[in-house]
Protein backbone atom coordinates (compact mmCIF):
# COMPACT_ATOMS: atom_id res chain seq x y z
CA UNK A 1 0.00 0.00 0.00
CA UNK A 2 1.33 3.24 -0.62
CA UNK A 3 2.74 5.52 1.99
CA UNK A 4 0.07 8.21 2.61
CA UNK A 5 -1.32 10.40 5.48
CA UNK A 6 -3.89 12.32 6.13
CA UNK A 7 -1.57 15.68 6.36
CA UNK A 8 -0.61 14.84 2.21
CA UNK A 9 -4.38 14.20 1.41
CA UNK A 10 -5.19 17.84 2.70
CA UNK A 11 -2.74 18.80 0.85
CA UNK A 12 -4.04 17.32 -2.73
CA UNK A 13 -7.25 18.78 -1.94
CA UNK A 14 -6.10 21.88 -1.49
CA UNK A 15 -3.93 21.76 -4.66
CA UNK A 16 -6.86 20.30 -6.80
CA UNK A 17 -9.31 22.55 -5.26
CA UNK A 18 -7.57 25.48 -6.60
CA UNK A 19 -6.70 24.21 -9.88
CA UNK A 20 -10.59 23.72 -10.64
CA UNK A 21 -11.82 26.63 -9.04
CA UNK A 22 -12.21 28.53 -12.24
CA UNK A 23 -13.19 25.78 -13.76
CA UNK A 24 -16.18 24.50 -11.56
CA UNK A 25 -17.25 28.58 -11.00
CA UNK A 26 -17.80 28.64 -15.22
CA UNK A 27 -19.78 25.28 -14.89
CA UNK A 28 -22.48 26.35 -12.35
CA UNK A 29 -22.85 29.61 -14.11
CA UNK A 30 -22.75 28.08 -17.55
CA UNK A 31 -25.79 25.60 -16.14
CA UNK A 32 -27.52 28.15 -14.49
CA UNK A 33 -27.48 30.26 -17.18
CA UNK A 34 -28.70 27.27 -19.55
CA UNK A 35 -31.89 27.11 -17.28
CA UNK A 36 -32.45 30.56 -18.09
CA UNK A 37 -31.86 31.81 -14.39
CA UNK A 38 -32.20 35.35 -13.96
CA UNK A 39 -28.80 36.58 -12.22
CA UNK A 40 -27.31 33.67 -14.48
CA UNK A 41 -28.52 35.13 -18.22
CA UNK A 42 -27.75 39.05 -16.98
CA UNK A 43 -24.37 40.41 -16.71
CA UNK A 44 -24.33 41.34 -13.07
CA UNK A 45 -23.61 45.04 -13.50
CA UNK A 46 -26.42 45.47 -16.40
CA UNK A 47 -28.79 43.77 -13.90
CA UNK A 48 -28.21 45.78 -10.89
CA UNK A 49 -28.25 49.05 -12.98
CA UNK A 50 -31.36 48.04 -14.68
CA UNK A 51 -33.09 47.11 -11.27
CA UNK A 52 -32.26 50.28 -9.85
CA UNK A 53 -33.88 52.20 -12.81
CA UNK A 54 -36.92 49.73 -11.92
CA UNK A 55 -36.57 48.91 -15.77
CA UNK A 56 -37.56 44.93 -16.51
CA UNK A 57 -35.21 42.19 -16.88
CA UNK A 58 -36.70 39.49 -19.03
CA UNK A 59 -35.02 36.30 -19.86
CA UNK A 60 -35.70 34.87 -23.04
CA UNK A 61 -33.96 31.55 -22.88
CA UNK A 62 -33.21 29.62 -25.84
CA UNK A 63 -30.73 27.12 -24.54
CA UNK A 64 -33.83 24.05 -23.98
CA UNK A 65 -34.60 24.19 -27.31
CA UNK A 66 -30.79 24.67 -28.45
CA UNK A 67 -29.74 21.69 -25.77
CA UNK A 68 -32.61 19.64 -27.27
CA UNK A 69 -31.27 19.24 -30.52
CA UNK A 70 -28.38 17.87 -29.84
CA UNK A 71 -29.20 15.65 -26.62
CA UNK A 72 -32.61 14.37 -28.13
CA UNK A 73 -30.39 12.01 -30.33
CA UNK A 74 -28.84 10.18 -27.82
CA UNK A 75 -31.39 10.01 -25.92
CA UNK A 76 -33.52 8.34 -28.76
CA UNK A 77 -30.80 5.69 -29.81
CA UNK A 78 -28.29 5.77 -27.22
CA UNK A 79 -24.53 4.91 -27.37
CA UNK A 80 -23.25 1.71 -25.73
CA UNK A 81 -19.76 0.43 -25.51
CA UNK A 82 -18.89 -2.77 -27.51
CA UNK A 83 -16.06 -4.83 -27.00
CA UNK A 84 -14.41 -5.41 -30.31
CA UNK A 85 -12.57 -8.95 -31.12
CA UNK A 86 -8.63 -8.56 -32.10
CA UNK A 87 -8.68 -11.84 -34.71
CA UNK A 88 -11.17 -13.20 -36.76
CA UNK A 89 -11.14 -16.62 -34.40
CA UNK A 90 -14.92 -17.39 -33.69
CA UNK A 91 -14.48 -18.12 -30.29
CA UNK A 92 -12.86 -14.96 -29.70
CA UNK A 93 -15.74 -13.41 -31.32
CA UNK A 94 -17.97 -15.29 -29.09
CA UNK A 95 -15.95 -14.23 -26.11
CA UNK A 96 -16.12 -10.91 -26.90
CA UNK A 97 -20.31 -10.82 -27.63
CA UNK A 98 -20.40 -12.80 -24.14
CA UNK A 99 -18.20 -9.90 -22.27
CA UNK A 100 -20.18 -7.42 -24.07
CA UNK A 101 -23.73 -8.77 -22.60
CA UNK A 102 -22.07 -9.28 -19.02
CA UNK A 103 -21.33 -5.37 -19.25
CA UNK A 104 -24.82 -4.71 -20.75
CA UNK A 105 -26.41 -6.82 -18.10
CA UNK A 106 -24.31 -4.46 -15.36
CA UNK A 107 -25.49 -1.41 -16.60
CA UNK A 108 -29.27 -2.24 -17.33
CA UNK A 109 -29.44 -2.91 -13.40
CA UNK A 110 -28.00 -0.12 -12.71
CA UNK A 111 -29.82 2.07 -14.98
CA UNK A 112 -27.26 3.16 -16.92
CA UNK A 113 -28.27 4.32 -20.52
CA UNK A 114 -30.06 7.60 -18.60
CA UNK A 115 -27.22 7.73 -16.58
CA UNK A 116 -24.97 8.18 -19.25
CA UNK A 117 -27.36 10.56 -21.10
CA UNK A 118 -27.70 13.12 -18.48
CA UNK A 119 -23.96 12.88 -18.17
CA UNK A 120 -24.00 14.37 -21.70
CA UNK A 121 -26.76 16.79 -21.61
CA UNK A 122 -24.93 18.21 -18.67
CA UNK A 123 -21.54 17.82 -20.41
CA UNK A 124 -23.43 20.12 -23.32
CA UNK A 125 -25.11 22.74 -20.88
CA UNK A 126 -22.23 23.30 -18.07
CA UNK A 127 -18.95 21.43 -19.75
CA UNK A 128 -18.67 18.59 -17.48
CA UNK A 129 -21.11 15.39 -17.28
CA UNK A 130 -19.96 12.47 -14.84
CA UNK A 131 -20.45 9.26 -13.45
CA UNK A 132 -18.85 5.95 -11.51
CA UNK A 133 -18.10 2.71 -11.13
CA UNK A 134 -18.77 1.41 -6.86
CA UNK A 135 -18.56 -2.59 -6.09
CA UNK A 136 -21.54 -3.96 -3.72
CA UNK A 137 -19.79 -7.17 -2.19
CA UNK A 138 -22.38 -7.22 0.76
CA UNK A 139 -24.29 -9.87 -0.91
CA UNK A 140 -23.54 -13.29 -2.16
CA UNK A 141 -21.43 -11.56 -4.64
CA UNK A 142 -19.70 -9.32 -6.05
CA UNK A 143 -22.58 -6.89 -8.35
CA UNK A 144 -20.53 -3.76 -10.60
CA UNK A 145 -22.34 -0.87 -10.33
CA UNK A 146 -22.92 2.56 -12.49
CA UNK A 147 -23.60 5.41 -10.32
CA UNK A 148 -24.83 9.04 -11.24
CA UNK A 149 -22.62 12.16 -10.20
CA UNK A 150 -25.53 14.81 -10.45
CA UNK A 151 -23.03 17.34 -9.42
CA UNK A 152 -20.06 17.59 -11.15
CA UNK A 153 -18.18 20.25 -9.12
CA UNK A 154 -18.41 17.84 -6.79
CA UNK A 155 -14.98 15.80 -8.81
CA UNK A 156 -11.73 17.17 -8.24
CA UNK A 157 -9.29 15.22 -10.49
CA UNK A 158 -5.59 15.42 -10.02
CA UNK A 159 -4.66 19.15 -10.90
CA UNK A 160 -1.33 17.81 -12.66
CA UNK A 161 -3.49 15.67 -15.14
CA UNK A 162 -2.91 16.80 -19.17
CA UNK A 163 -5.17 13.93 -20.66
CA UNK A 164 -8.75 14.37 -21.72
CA UNK A 165 -9.74 11.67 -20.30
CA UNK A 166 -7.96 12.86 -17.34
CA UNK A 167 -6.41 9.07 -16.84
CA UNK A 168 -3.12 9.83 -16.24
CA UNK A 169 -4.33 11.23 -13.05
CA UNK A 170 -2.58 10.00 -10.35
CA UNK A 171 -5.62 10.27 -7.85
CA UNK A 172 -9.57 11.45 -7.79
CA UNK A 173 -10.85 13.54 -5.01
CA UNK A 174 -14.50 13.08 -4.67
CA UNK A 175 -16.66 15.75 -2.32
CA UNK A 176 -19.68 14.38 -0.30
CA UNK A 177 -22.19 16.19 1.99
CA UNK A 178 -23.28 13.90 4.86
CA UNK A 179 -25.29 14.23 7.36
CA UNK A 180 -24.49 13.61 10.60
CA UNK A 181 -26.79 11.02 11.30
CA UNK A 182 -25.11 8.80 8.29
CA UNK A 183 -21.32 9.98 9.06
CA UNK A 184 -21.85 8.15 12.90
CA UNK A 185 -23.52 5.47 11.23
CA UNK A 186 -20.30 5.05 9.31
CA UNK A 187 -17.47 5.80 11.31
CA UNK A 188 -18.86 6.36 14.82
CA UNK A 189 -15.41 7.41 15.86
CA UNK A 190 -15.09 9.93 13.59
CA UNK A 191 -14.17 13.00 14.98
CA UNK A 192 -16.31 15.58 12.87
CA UNK A 193 -19.15 14.83 14.88
CA UNK A 194 -17.67 14.81 19.00
CA UNK A 195 -19.61 16.68 21.29
CA UNK A 196 -22.86 16.34 19.07
CA UNK A 197 -25.93 15.18 20.68
CA UNK A 198 -27.38 12.43 18.88
CA UNK A 199 -30.79 13.37 18.61
CA UNK A 200 -29.06 16.62 16.89
CA UNK A 201 -26.82 14.69 14.59
CA UNK A 202 -29.13 14.51 11.31
CA UNK A 203 -28.97 18.11 11.16
CA UNK A 204 -25.47 18.64 11.03
CA UNK A 205 -23.79 18.82 7.35
CA UNK A 206 -20.51 17.05 6.84
CA UNK A 207 -18.29 17.25 4.26
CA UNK A 208 -16.18 14.17 4.04
CA UNK A 209 -13.79 13.19 0.95
CA UNK A 210 -13.40 10.14 -1.04
CA UNK A 211 -9.48 9.95 -2.47
CA UNK A 212 -9.17 7.61 -5.48
CA UNK A 213 -5.12 6.88 -5.30
CA UNK A 214 -3.85 5.03 -8.50
CA UNK A 215 -0.47 3.53 -7.64
CA UNK A 216 1.88 0.67 -9.12
CA UNK A 217 2.44 -2.58 -7.12
CA UNK A 218 4.20 -6.11 -7.69
CA UNK A 219 2.61 -9.46 -7.90
CA UNK A 220 4.50 -12.63 -7.53
CA UNK A 221 5.71 -14.15 -11.12
CA UNK A 222 5.07 -17.39 -12.91
CA UNK A 223 8.11 -19.49 -12.03
CA UNK A 224 10.30 -19.66 -15.44
CA UNK A 225 13.70 -21.44 -15.98
CA UNK A 226 15.79 -19.04 -16.57
CA UNK A 227 20.45 -19.35 -17.63
CA UNK A 228 21.39 -22.18 -16.41
CA UNK A 229 18.34 -23.76 -16.17
CA UNK A 230 17.71 -21.81 -13.21
CA UNK A 231 13.97 -21.24 -11.85
CA UNK A 232 13.15 -17.92 -11.64
CA UNK A 233 10.15 -16.03 -10.57
CA UNK A 234 10.43 -12.47 -11.62
CA UNK A 235 7.68 -9.64 -9.87
CA UNK A 236 4.81 -8.46 -12.41
CA UNK A 237 4.26 -5.11 -12.02
CA UNK A 238 0.19 -3.91 -12.15
CA UNK A 239 -1.65 -0.62 -11.54
CA UNK A 240 -4.39 -0.70 -8.54
CA UNK A 241 -6.49 1.82 -7.36
CA UNK A 242 -6.75 2.55 -3.66
CA UNK A 243 -9.64 4.20 -1.29
CA UNK A 244 -9.38 6.44 1.52
CA UNK A 245 -12.32 8.63 3.24
CA UNK A 246 -11.48 12.14 5.26
CA UNK A 247 -13.58 14.80 6.90
CA UNK A 248 -12.12 18.27 7.28
CA UNK A 249 -11.49 18.04 11.11
CA UNK A 250 -8.11 18.49 11.80
CA UNK A 251 -8.21 14.18 12.66
CA UNK A 252 -4.74 13.22 12.01
CA UNK A 253 -6.40 9.92 10.77
CA UNK A 254 -8.26 8.57 7.95
CA UNK A 255 -12.01 7.62 8.83
CA UNK A 256 -11.31 4.48 6.24
CA UNK A 257 -8.40 2.71 4.04
CA UNK A 258 -9.61 0.68 1.50
CA UNK A 259 -6.21 -0.92 -0.45
CA UNK A 260 -6.80 -2.34 -3.91
CA UNK A 261 -9.98 -1.17 -3.22
CA UNK A 262 -10.25 -1.06 -7.06
CA UNK A 263 -9.12 -2.07 -10.45
CA UNK A 264 -6.01 -0.45 -12.50
CA UNK A 265 -8.19 2.40 -13.05
CA UNK A 266 -10.03 5.07 -11.65
CA UNK A 267 -13.34 4.30 -11.82
CA UNK A 268 -14.89 7.88 -12.21
CA UNK A 269 -15.34 8.55 -15.94
CA UNK A 270 -15.69 12.73 -16.36
CA UNK A 271 -16.78 14.14 -19.47
CA UNK A 272 -15.97 17.06 -20.56
CA UNK A 273 -16.80 19.42 -23.43
CA UNK A 274 -14.02 20.17 -26.08
CA UNK A 275 -11.38 21.91 -24.56
CA UNK A 276 -7.55 23.71 -25.39
CA UNK A 277 -5.04 25.12 -23.34
CA UNK A 278 -4.89 28.58 -23.07
CA UNK A 279 -1.96 30.11 -21.29
CA UNK A 280 -1.02 26.78 -19.57
CA UNK A 281 -5.18 26.11 -18.27
CA UNK A 282 -7.44 24.02 -19.97
CA UNK A 283 -10.59 26.10 -21.25
CA UNK A 284 -13.95 23.91 -21.99
CA UNK A 285 -16.14 25.14 -24.16
CA UNK A 286 -19.90 24.13 -24.17
CA UNK A 287 -22.82 24.70 -25.72
CA UNK A 288 -24.37 27.17 -22.94
CA UNK A 289 -20.66 28.94 -23.91
CA UNK A 290 -20.70 29.41 -27.22
CA UNK A 291 -24.33 31.35 -27.06
CA UNK A 292 -23.78 33.13 -23.89
CA UNK A 293 -23.43 36.83 -25.66
CA UNK A 294 -26.27 36.87 -28.16
CA UNK A 295 -28.40 35.50 -25.42
CA UNK A 296 -27.64 38.71 -22.97
CA UNK A 297 -28.35 40.63 -26.51
CA UNK A 298 -31.73 38.99 -26.83
CA UNK A 299 -32.85 39.48 -23.18
CA UNK A 300 -31.20 43.38 -23.07
CA UNK A 301 -33.28 44.45 -26.77
CA UNK A 302 -36.45 42.36 -25.81
CA UNK A 303 -36.85 44.15 -22.10
CA UNK A 304 -35.95 47.27 -23.82
CA UNK A 305 -38.60 46.57 -26.19
CA UNK A 306 -41.29 45.54 -23.56
CA UNK A 307 -40.86 48.90 -21.55
CA UNK A 308 -40.76 51.38 -24.50
CA UNK A 309 -44.36 49.03 -25.57
CA UNK A 310 -45.17 49.61 -21.52
CA UNK A 311 -44.54 53.23 -21.11
CA UNK A 312 -44.24 55.57 -24.23
CA UNK A 313 -47.58 56.34 -25.84
CA UNK A 314 -47.72 55.01 -29.44
CA UNK A 315 -49.02 56.57 -33.26
CA UNK A 316 -52.42 57.81 -32.48
CA UNK A 317 -53.78 55.21 -34.55
CA UNK A 318 -52.29 52.75 -32.95
CA UNK A 319 -52.83 53.78 -29.47
CA UNK A 320 -56.90 53.70 -30.40
CA UNK A 321 -56.61 50.50 -32.09
CA UNK A 322 -54.61 48.48 -29.39
CA UNK A 323 -56.91 50.56 -26.58
CA UNK A 324 -60.38 49.76 -28.42
CA UNK A 325 -61.81 52.57 -26.61
CA UNK A 326 -63.65 56.01 -27.74
CA UNK A 327 -60.99 57.84 -29.72
CA UNK A 328 -62.58 60.70 -27.70
CA UNK A 329 -60.67 59.87 -24.92
CA UNK A 330 -57.26 60.36 -26.01
CA UNK A 331 -55.53 63.61 -26.17
CA UNK A 332 -52.59 64.70 -27.93
CA UNK A 333 -49.29 66.57 -26.72
CA UNK A 334 -45.29 67.26 -27.47
CA UNK A 335 -42.14 66.25 -25.90
CA UNK A 336 -38.64 67.10 -27.70
CA UNK A 337 -40.25 67.73 -30.78
CA UNK A 338 -42.00 64.19 -30.53
CA UNK A 339 -46.01 63.85 -30.73
CA UNK A 340 -47.30 62.19 -27.81
CA UNK A 341 -50.94 60.67 -27.38
CA UNK A 342 -52.51 59.45 -24.01
CA UNK A 343 -55.47 59.18 -21.95
CA UNK A 344 -57.12 62.36 -21.19
CA UNK A 345 -56.90 63.00 -17.15
CA UNK A 346 -53.68 61.29 -16.71
CA UNK A 347 -50.19 62.67 -16.32
CA UNK A 348 -48.86 63.89 -19.69
CA UNK A 349 -45.80 61.09 -20.05
CA UNK A 350 -42.07 62.53 -20.87
CA UNK A 351 -40.34 61.06 -23.48
CA UNK A 352 -37.70 58.53 -23.12
CA UNK A 353 -34.33 58.62 -24.85
CA UNK A 354 -33.53 54.77 -24.70
CA UNK A 355 -30.63 53.48 -22.88
CA UNK A 356 -27.56 52.83 -24.65
CA UNK A 357 -26.77 49.21 -24.81
CA UNK A 358 -23.16 47.86 -23.39
CA UNK A 359 -20.88 46.73 -25.45
CA UNK A 360 -21.64 43.02 -24.88
CA UNK A 361 -25.58 44.16 -26.00
CA UNK A 362 -24.37 45.37 -29.40
CA UNK A 363 -26.52 42.60 -31.53
CA UNK A 364 -30.08 43.59 -32.20
CA UNK A 365 -32.76 41.28 -31.21
CA UNK A 366 -33.32 39.46 -34.75
CA UNK A 367 -29.14 39.23 -35.08
CA UNK A 368 -28.86 37.58 -31.70
CA UNK A 369 -31.80 35.04 -32.17
CA UNK A 370 -30.64 34.16 -35.48
CA UNK A 371 -27.08 33.34 -34.04
CA UNK A 372 -28.56 31.13 -31.35
CA UNK A 373 -30.46 29.14 -33.50
CA UNK A 374 -27.77 28.56 -35.44
CA UNK A 375 -25.08 27.69 -32.10
CA UNK A 376 -26.35 23.80 -32.74
CA UNK A 377 -24.58 23.95 -35.94
CA UNK A 378 -28.00 21.53 -36.84
CA UNK A 379 -28.37 22.55 -40.25
CA UNK A 380 -30.33 19.49 -42.13
CA UNK A 381 -28.82 18.89 -45.71
CA UNK A 382 -31.59 18.26 -48.42
CA UNK A 383 -29.48 16.15 -50.06
CA UNK A 384 -29.70 14.12 -47.21
CA UNK A 385 -32.70 13.68 -46.79
CA UNK A 386 -33.92 11.10 -50.19
CA UNK A 387 -31.15 8.92 -48.77
CA UNK A 388 -31.88 8.69 -45.46
CA UNK A 389 -35.97 8.93 -46.20
CA UNK A 390 -36.39 5.13 -44.46
CA UNK A 391 -38.49 4.55 -41.79
CA UNK A 392 -35.86 2.43 -40.06
CA UNK A 393 -33.85 3.50 -36.85
CA UNK A 394 -31.02 3.20 -38.37
CA UNK A 395 -31.70 5.29 -41.20
CA UNK A 396 -33.06 7.77 -38.68
CA UNK A 397 -30.06 8.09 -36.80
CA UNK A 398 -27.72 8.60 -39.77
CA UNK A 399 -29.65 11.41 -41.18
CA UNK A 400 -29.36 13.22 -37.61
CA UNK A 401 -25.37 12.39 -37.03
CA UNK A 402 -25.45 13.95 -41.32
CA UNK A 403 -26.96 17.09 -39.97
CA UNK A 404 -24.77 17.93 -37.46
CA UNK A 405 -21.88 20.38 -38.29
CA UNK A 406 -20.97 21.65 -35.28
CA UNK A 407 -22.86 19.61 -32.75
CA UNK A 408 -20.60 16.46 -33.66
CA UNK A 409 -18.08 17.18 -31.48
CA UNK A 410 -20.36 17.04 -28.43
CA UNK A 411 -20.98 13.63 -29.87
CA UNK A 412 -17.48 12.75 -30.07
CA UNK A 413 -16.28 13.65 -26.36
CA UNK A 414 -19.58 11.39 -25.47
CA UNK A 415 -18.28 8.75 -27.69
CA UNK A 416 -14.85 9.12 -26.09
CA UNK A 417 -16.06 8.94 -22.55
CA UNK A 418 -18.32 5.65 -23.06
CA UNK A 419 -14.88 4.16 -24.45
CA UNK A 420 -13.06 5.16 -21.61
CA UNK A 421 -15.94 3.67 -19.21
CA UNK A 422 -15.74 0.40 -20.79
CA UNK A 423 -12.35 -0.35 -20.47
CA UNK A 424 -12.74 0.68 -16.28
CA UNK A 425 -16.23 -1.88 -16.15
CA UNK A 426 -13.74 -4.91 -17.93
CA UNK A 427 -11.29 -4.16 -15.69
CA UNK A 428 -13.82 -3.95 -12.57
CA UNK A 429 -15.04 -7.60 -14.23
CA UNK A 430 -11.45 -9.14 -13.89
CA UNK A 431 -11.16 -8.18 -10.73
CA UNK A 432 -14.43 -8.48 -8.83
CA UNK A 433 -16.52 -11.47 -10.79
CA UNK A 434 -14.95 -14.77 -10.28
CA UNK A 435 -14.39 -17.35 -13.17
CA UNK A 436 -16.72 -19.48 -12.14
CA UNK A 437 -19.47 -18.39 -11.99
CA UNK A 438 -22.57 -17.91 -14.19
CA UNK A 439 -23.68 -14.45 -15.25
CA UNK A 440 -26.37 -13.00 -16.79
CA UNK A 441 -25.50 -11.78 -20.35
CA UNK A 442 -28.07 -9.44 -22.32
CA UNK A 443 -27.80 -9.24 -25.82
CA UNK A 444 -28.10 -5.97 -28.08
CA UNK A 445 -31.78 -7.01 -28.69
CA UNK A 446 -32.83 -7.29 -24.39
CA UNK A 447 -32.42 -11.08 -24.83
CA UNK A 448 -30.47 -12.68 -21.78
CA UNK A 449 -28.41 -15.69 -21.73
CA UNK A 450 -26.32 -17.47 -18.87
CA UNK A 451 -22.77 -17.14 -19.44
CA UNK A 452 -19.61 -18.38 -17.52
CA UNK A 453 -17.25 -15.52 -16.86
CA UNK A 454 -14.35 -17.92 -16.87
CA UNK A 455 -15.14 -18.49 -20.93
CA UNK A 456 -15.48 -14.86 -21.61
Amino acid sequence: MAEIDVKKARTWMAESKSAWIDAHTQSSRLLAFSHGEEDAQWAPDTLQSRKTAHLPVLQFNQGDALVAQVVNPIREYPSVGVIKPVGMSEDVKQACESLTGVLRADENRSGAVDIYSDAFELQVRSGFGAWRFEVDEAGERSEINVVAIDDTTTVFPDGAAKAKDYQDARYFLLRHLLSGYTYAERWEKGTAILGTDEDNRDELEIVVWELLLRRQTEIPGIPQIGEGDKIETKPIKKWVVDQYWFDESESDKFLEENPDAYADMIPVVLESAPSAIIDGKRKYYSLTYRYTTPQQSLNFWESEKAWEQATTPRHRLEAEAESLINPADWASGSAEKHTLYYKKGSEKPAFRVPTPPAEVFSLSSDAALAQIRNMSGIFPDPSMQGKMDAPSGVALKNQRAASGIASYHFMGRHKAALRLSTKIHMGLVNKFYDDNEIRESLASDGTAAAVSIGST
